[in-house]
C-alpha cells in the first residue's frame, strides 16, 4: 500500500488518520510503553479524530473512522507477516487491545451523539 493511497483512504475532515497513527504509534513504541501510554495515546487520538476543527462527526463518519482504523491495522498485520517479523506476536496482542478500545470509544460517542439528536427533538431545539 502506497503512502499516496493510504492518505488517500484514511483522510476523515481535514484529518490524516494514517499520519496520526503512523507517526504516534512510532513514538509510543520506542518508549517501551506501558499499557497506561497506550490507552492515553489511543484516547487522544480518538479525541482529535471524533472532534476535529470543523465540529463533532456524524454517526456514519464515526463508522469511517473505525472501518479505517481497522483497515490500517490489518495492512500492519499483513506487512509484519509477509516480512516474517519476530515482533509479530508482540504487535498482534497490542492491536487486540487497540481494537477493542477504540471500538468501545467510538460505540460510546455514536451513542452520546444519538442521545444529544434524541434531546434535541424532544426539547425542539433542531
Amino acid at each position: 500500500m502506497t503512502a499516496a493511497h493510504a492518505k488517500h483512504i484514511y483522510e476523515t475532515k481535514g484529518l490524516d488518520l494514517t499520519s496520526a497513527i503512523q507517526f504516534g504509534l512510532k513514538d509510543l513504541l520506542n518508549d517501551l510503553p506501558f499499557l497506561e501510554d497506550y490507552l492515553s495515546w489511543l484516547t487522544k487520538l480518538i479525541n482529535k479524530t471524533l472532534v476535529p476543527r470543523t465540529g463533532p462527526l456524524s454517526i456514519d463518519e464515526a463508522n469511517l473512522v473505525l472501518v479505517q482504523w481497522s483497515f490500517l491495522f490489518s495492512a500492519i498485520i499483513r506487512d509484519l507477516t509477509l516480512r516474517s517479523a519476530s515482533s509479530f506476536g508482540h504487535f498482534h496482542l497490542v492491536r487486540l487491545l487497540m481494537d477493542e478500545y477504540v471500538a468501545y470509544s467510538i460505540d460510546t460517542y455514536k451513542r452520546t451523539q444519538q442521545s444529544i439528536e434524541i434531546a434535541n427533538k424532544v426539547w425542539g431545539m433542531q
